[in-house]
């Protein structure tokens, strides 16, 4: 497996990106102020509000062509979606909700 955020925008702080001829694991990160300049001051802030933030990550990869099975992985509860397919071509995949996801894609 190959590590490469580019291929979801190359935002390291929000997705990291590690893929294979057959697989993609997206760690996608819960969108609160990520790279907010900490300071003695706003740091114990921003820590409390750290994985709080209502909105759900999405992220855009070019998938291709090809057909994928997607699974979802909550690591707040250790707990695996059911699975779906999706078509490839240049996609955007919503998670399930807020918080802080993994994303399994593997070809079919």
């Amino acid at each position: 497996m190959v590590p490469d955020d580019n291929l979801t925008g190359n935002e390291p702080q929000q997705y990291k990106c590690i893929y294979s001829d057959s697989v993609y694991i997206i760690y996608l990160a819960n969108p609160d102020q990520i790279g907010r300049p900490e300071t003695k001051r706003n740091k114990s802030a921003e820590l409390s509000a750290a994985n709080k933030s209502p909105m759900v990550p999405r992220v855009t990869i070019d998938l291709h062509q090809n057909q994928f099975n997607v699974k979802w992985y909550d690591p707040s509860s250790g707990k695996w979606s059911d699975s779906h397919e999706i078509i490839g071509g240049l996609t955007e995949i919503i998670a399930p909700g807020p918080g802080d996801w993994v994303l399994l894609l593997t070809k079919v």
